[in-house]
């Protein structure tokens, strides 16, 4: 297991405040993705909902918290995104090149593949538009009890407050890094989209997609639907053994934030 030493953090709008968290004998959940698939957000709702801290684990975008979370039977959210969406993201956002990018997509989700019946897989438009019934598909699969988050208009700002301040404190150019939406996000995106869909990425950009949904529509997987209209999409998440192995929205109520690149 990942081991770490006491960290400093920031106390923002009564949320403490670290920018990474290893997974360690004290964690009580951990919650990783690829960068772009809502890593902010969710941290930062979860520990919102929750009303004091809780020692979670997360931003490092590594595979062995995955494992290492599995391994401990620890309660995992792992994120995940359509590949276009979050490689084109991360690639504008902290200049990788698309393919680099793309690359690192499929390494991350193909190494955390075999553990998809340990984790609960959230898909980027559900941490968006329903964070509080990823929490209670963690609460079913786990037998948890963490306070789902209230995913209203008032809450998903308060969230945001918090990510702006702490990005205001920590990053020297706010709009390019900050996880949350950006219209400076839109520059560049057009041409990164074109690069994405050359035909020298299909091999990447299939294996990919392959990956995507064979963690969002696992057979093995149940799926949890948003209350209200049906708008919100789904949470994926297996009920199976623990050890780990070989080798939408009521209007005026539930609401997505507008395109949310976090």
């Amino acid at each position: 297991m990942i081991r770490h030493k006491k960290r400093p953090y920031m106390l923002i709008n009564g949320v403490r405040m670290v920018h990474t968290g290893v997974v360690h004998d004290r964690t009580r959940i951990v919650i990783e993705g690829y960068p772009r698939c809502g890593n902010t957000f969710a941290t930062v709702a979860f520990q919102l909902a929750q009303g004091t801290p809780v020692e979670a684990a997360h931003h490092l975008h590594a595979e062995a918290q995955i494992v290492g979370a599995a391994a401990a039977g620890i309660p995992t959210i792992l994120l995940i995104r359509d590949p276009e969406e979050a490689v084109v993201s991360n690639a504008r956002s902290f200049g990788y090149p698309l393919k680099t990018a793309l690359r690192d997509y499929v390494l991350f989700y193909r190494r955390v593949l075999p553990y998809r019946e340990h984790v609960v897989v959230a898909d980027f438009q559900d941490v968006t538009s329903d964070f509080g019934a990823v929490v209670g598909a963690v609460n079913a699969r786990f037998g948890t009890d963490f306070a789902p988050f209230d995913h209203t208009d008032a809450e998903v700002q308060r969230c945001f407050a918090v990510i702006d301040e702490f990005y205001r404190r920590t990053a020297p150019e706010p709009g390019r890094t900050v996880a949350r939406p950006s219209g400076q996000r839109q520059v560049g995106k057009d041409v990164l989209r074109t690069a994405f869909n050359l035909p020298s990425h299909r091999a990447l950009r299939d294996e990919a997609y392959r990956l995507y949904h064979a963690l969002v529509q696992a057979p093995a997987s149940l799926s949890v639907a948003s209350r209200g209209d049906g708008a919100a999409g789904r949470v994926a998440w297996a009920m199976t053994r623990r050890s780990p192995p070989r080798g939408s929205a009521a209007p005026g109520h539930r609401t997505a934030p507008p395109h949310p690149d976090q």
